[in-house]
């Protein structure tokens, strides 16, 4: 029976990761009682399997409440729970359920539930958090009894209570406290080898795929977390091409690409086999981050190398035991964290004795064989301007038609629709730019402890603009409203600090991985003001998650050779602030002799005001450690009906 809508079995919610919420039904595999936490609260402990749990002893559990009626009604071994909104958390590194305040449990007790009874006819009796909590239809009714007897009941029953002291004085009576279970995820360095045979050793492992060789039964993955085994193959680095190239001397054979790294004894082979290979042969590259579940570890048929193997469930054959994981991931998970601070000292460790790292080793083995790059031919990039021209004299005509519509005093005057922001919080009043950009509100009433006055460089706040207007951008180019940056698998660590993006080669197949990313600014101005050449004026950066919520469906691209989106991302910009880029442009094609367009020009644009949300932080500069005043638009959004 699979499990009830919106529900999933409890091993597809371990593969989900630290920060997933997950609803659930499972059964009561062993259970602490209530006790008082460290704060006010109260807390229970329990750890729930069901039929999809077959190694270890299930998902621990931990719910919190202000009282003990709060907590799931636990009272023996077998009882079955059934859980929403609960999410996932690494907990001194092992993944367990943590409640939340949207969480909500019920309990079957299994006293309540017939032995070998697979359908209820009747309403079983429940426990649950409140009233405002689900009942359960009959479909959880009838998974919660199927799972209950899927186990050996025999072994349920209520544990004896055990306090801390009693814990305490137990253990120390017998001498040492007794070695803890062996955890199932486990580093390259610390995996054992069976002793015999009939000895079977299994471990989850997190490692970077380095290398990939599939055929139609199995792919073997290449991984390491940048730890070492002495029962591993030892990489020498080599200068040439012939350390780890498959294949032969005179290309018969094709092969793959020489190695490159690491090296050392570092790298283990991991064959993926039936459900396993079909998901590594779609989604699993060089570079991946995987997190493979259940591996075999054993010998190779030589009994020389260290090897894993990632089998088939004969009773659940669509189950999959790998996972990929990203870097960012290492924001709520420590092994991914632990596995990046790793490869990063190993790089740096490469750069000491002068090797080349990973990347740039895989960039210059390649390049013999890389292919020049075809450059577009003279014919395409007429085509391309004449396309921009014939684009900008529609664009013109429809300023000219909007210019016309907005006329009436009255019309200007009025608030823009198509700008919309987020319920302003109560404690944020409405201000004029004037009343933000004064020098004065940094100095305020700040005194230091022996009494002398000083003044703040920034402040963090949050103000609401009621009335503004656009009247100029930068960069003076739209298309570069979209910026390149590189990514890195270290910009979650907190010690990160990124390189440069002004030397990136956007051509160089090998070079890091590029993303694209909103970032431009705008200057605006009170629009409430009476004297147009007296309004407080002020620049407010767009970029980053703020500006995907403000234009909405357009995605950051590469616009210079993208030219849907450009056209797409010119029609959104004409809702905010009108004609302001065709009369921009007007004013240049004027003036390209006298002065070089660019951010603080007056425009006078037909854009009507608008309401934006406005928030200040500081930015210190590289180059002397100062403090920069900075303004971002935030939860403000272009709509169009």
């Amino acid at each position: 029976m699979k499990p009830p809508t919106g529900f999933e079995e409890l091993s597809s919610v371990a593969e989900k990761g630290a920060g997933s919420e997950f609803c659930a039904v499972g059964v009561v595999a062993d259970f602490l009682p209530p006790t008082k936490s460290r704060g006010a609260d109260y807390v229970i402990t329990f750890t729930l399997t069901d039929r999809s749990w077959f190694q270890g002893e299930g998902l621990k559990c931990r719910f919190f409440g202000r009282t003990e009626d709060k907590l799931p009604n636990i009272i023996s071994k077998g009882d079955v729970v059934v859980l929403r909104s609960t999410k996932l958390r690494q907990y001194n590194g092992e993944l367990m359920a943590l409640s939340s305040f949207q969480s909500s449990w019920l309990v079957f007790h299994q006293q309540d539930i017939l032995l070998n009874e697979t359908e209820v006819k009747g309403v079983l009796p429940f426990s649950k958090m409140s009233d405002q909590t689900p009942s359960p239809g009959k479909d959880i009714i009838d998974y919660a009894v199927e799972i209950c007897n899927f186990l050996d009941r025999s072994t349920f029953g209520e544990p004896a209570p055990v306090t801390s002291l009693q814990a305490s004085n137990i253990m120390g009576s017998n001498g040492p406290a007794s070695s803890p279970a062996a955890k199932k995820f486990q580093l390259i360095q610390d995996l054992t080898l069976p002793r015999t045979t009939r000895d079977l050793k299994f471990a989850d492992l997190l490692g970077e795929v380095r290398k990939v060789y599939m055929n139609d039964f199995r792919v073997e993955l290449s991984i390491t977390d940048y730890t070492s085994h002495e029962s591993l193959y030892d990489y020498a680095h080599t200068l040439d091409d012939e350390q780890g190239r498959d294949g032969d001397g005179f290309n018969y054979i094709p092969g793959q690409k020489a190695w490159s790294g690491p090296w050392g004894k570092m790298s283990m082979v991991v064959t993926a086999w039936d459900s396993h290979a079909n998901f590594a042969r779609k989604n699993v590259g060089i570079g991946n981050i995987v997190f493979l579940r259940n591996v075999q570890i054993s010998l190779d048929r030589e009994g020389d190398r260290m090897e894993g193997n990632l089998r088939g469930d004969r009773y659940h054959p669509d189950r999959i035991g790998i996972s990929i994981c990203k870097p960012r991931q290492a924001q709520g998970d420590d092994r991914v964290k632990a596995l990046l601070k790793r490869k990063r000292d190993y790089e740096a460790d490469l750069k000491l004795h002068g090797i080349k790292g990973l990347e740039e080793s895989n960039k210059l083995k390649d390049e013999a064989v890389q292919q020049p790059a075809k450059q577009p031919g003279l014919t395409a990039r007429e085509k391309k301007k004449q396309r921009q021209k014939e684009r900008k004299k529609a664009k013109q005509k429809e300023a000219q038609k909007a210019r016309a519509n907005t006329t009436s005093k009255s019309a200007s005057e009025s608030l823009n629709p198509n700008i919309r922001t987020n319920k302003v919080p109560e404690t944020v009043a409405p201000v004029k730019i004037s009343e933000i950009t004064d020098p004065s509100v940094l100095q305020g009433d700040f005194t230091t402890p022996a009494g002398n006055p000083f003044s703040v460089p920034f402040k963090n706040n949050l103000y609401h603009l009621n009335r503004i207007r656009v009247i100029d951008f930068h960069p003076p180019n739209i298309a570069d409203f979209a910026a390149p940056h590189k990514t890195s698998d270290y910009e979650c660590l907190s010690d990160y600090e990124s390189d440069s993006d002004i030397s990136m080669d956007l051509t160089d197949p090998h070079g890091a991985e590029v993303e694209w990313e909103w970032r431009f600014e705008l200057l605006v101005e009170d629009a409430s003001s009476t004297s147009p050449q007296e309004s407080a004026r002020m620049k407010l950066l767009v970029a980053g998650p703020d500006a995907d919520f403000l234009l909405r469906s357009i995605r950051a691209t590469n616009l210079r050779e993208d030219g849907k989106s450009l056209a797409r991302l010119k029609e959104k910009l004409f809702l905010l602030w009108g004609d302001l880029q065709e009369r921009r442009e007007e004013e240049e094609e004027e003036q390209e002799a006298k002065e070089e367009g660019g951010v603080g020009r007056r425009l006078e644009p037909s854009g009507r005001p608008f309401e934006c949300l406005v928030k200040e932080y500081g930015v210190q500069a590289r180059h002397d450690g100062a403090w920069e005043r900075v303004f971002a638009m935030f939860g403000t959004s272009i709509v169009s009906d």
